[in-house]
């Protein structure tokens, strides 16, 4: 009867041991799956507002690691300061080329106050002279 109460014991054991093995095993899997879709899926919701024009080019994607998906992030943060920059660029010459044109016109005004002719049309400043 002691092999029969060992037998018992073992199946008690069995019984417990191995679905408390399956949670933990489950946990650690979920953990792991989630520490790749977390930072995979917001690298795809930034990517997606950018792409359609809805994006805030000043927020950055704050994945850590050294991984591929952090390698992925630090691009695409990269990328988007590149195209923030390259807009305040475009932004500065813009305003300087209104500002020209704002500057010429007044000059034209000017111009044509004091000597009577009508100002220069802008297009036909920029144009060579026709034969």
């Amino acid at each position: 009867m002691h092999a029969k109460q060992q037998f018992d014991h073992l199946t008690t054991l069995l019984n417990f041991s191995i679905p408390l093995y399956i949670f933990v095993l489950s946990v650690i899997l979920l953990s792991i799956a989630q520490s790749i879709t977390k930072p995979l899926n917001q690298l795809i919701i930034a990517m997606t507002e950018l792409s359609k024009g809805e994006g805030n080019l000043s927020q950055r994607l704050r994945i850590t690691g050294r991984h591929e998906l952090a390698q992925m992030a630090q691009v695409f943060n990269n990328f988007t300061q590149s195209i923030q920059h390259l807009i305040g660029q475009m932004h500065h010459h813009s305003s300087h080329a209104v500002s020209a044109l704002f500057i010429w016109k007044l000059i034209q005004k000017k111009r044509s106050n004091m000597s009577g002719k009508p100002p220069i049309k802008w297009r036909q400043s920029l144009l060579p002279a026709s034969r």
